[in-house]
């Protein structure tokens, strides 16, 4: 696996991340598959995705899918940003490997900033054995979203719509929560892609933060994907968010390449 901590350069001065393209495609792929969008467009190979019912940056940006496709960016700038302004969003690019210097250039150049590194992680479940993982209770999308709620989770504070996400994954899902005292503590979702488990919206409640219980919920996915016969577990974990990154690595996840956002400095731009 190519890593890329060092590749990417301090994000007041930002280049394209380094990673093998295919592998970069298929994180890509599976991302945007297991969190859609509610609309998309292309623009030759550019994804323009865009959500009315979520805020999250990943489902309301810009995805290059070939660092090639770098041909009149002035135009197709406009054209995005006219979207987006009309959806009433601030325009957004993802930069991942699969983006072209020149268009990050460009962006510099108009005065974007570089926000939200982060880093996808993924680790092999076939060395996995820990007879200790807790059994994670498998719920359906009302539970679940009630009980991220209750939980405290940041996508649900910001005002997303989750049931409506939800409902947009086509890849097979597993919604879970972790008890205590028959009271959810913990959750997070889970989609299957071929032999990969993708975990997502991983939230543990604010009131028992710090007692192990993001390890346990980790540690409850690898087992329930090992007994799936899948490979492995991927994430998505803010660089910045020292306690998560320190987490995944100390149960093996290893990074796979870092993506970030490049923002305009108004919706108009």
């Amino acid at each position: 696996m190519a890593t890329t901590g060092a590749d990417t350069v301090a994000m007041n001065s930002p280049t394209v991340p380094r990673a093998p393209l295919t592998v970069a495609r298929r994180f890509t792929a599976a991302g945007a598959q297991a969190w859609p969008a509610e609309t998309l467009h292309y623009d030759g190979a550019w994804a323009v995705r865009l959500s009315s019912d979520c805020a999250a940056k990943r489902q309301n940006c810009v995805t290059p899918l070939d660092p090639s496709d770098d041909a009149d960016i002035d135009m197709r700038l406009k054209r995005v940003i006219e979207r987006f302004a009309d959806a009433g969003k601030r325009p957004r690019f993802l930069i991942s490997p699969l983006a072209s210097q020149r268009i990050l250039d460009s962006l510099i150049e108009r005065g974007w900033t570089a926000e939200a590194r982060t880093t996808i992680q993924s680790r092999s479940v076939d060395d996995w054995n820990d007879d200790n993982a807790p059994e994670l209770r498998r719920v359906k999308a009302e539970e679940f979203v009630a009980a991220h709620a209750a939980i405290g989770a940041r996508s649900i504070e910001r005002g997303d719509d989750l049931r409506a996400v939800l409902a947009r994954i086509e890849p097979p899902s597993f919604l879970f929560l972790l008890e205590r005292d028959d009271h959810p503590v913990g959750s997070v979702v889970c989609v299957r892609q071929g032999d990969m488990i993708g975990s997502f919206e991983l939230n543990v409640s604010k009131d028992v933060r710090g007692k192990g219980l993001g390890k346990e919920l980790i540690s409850g996915v690898l087992s329930w994907a090992k007994k799936r016969k899948a490979s492995g577990v991927w994430e998505q974990v803010e660089a910045d968010n020292a306690a998560s990154t320190a987490l995944s690595r100390s149960l093996g996840f290893e990074p796979v390449y870092d993506y970030f956002y490049m923002s305009s400095p108004d919706a108009t731009q």
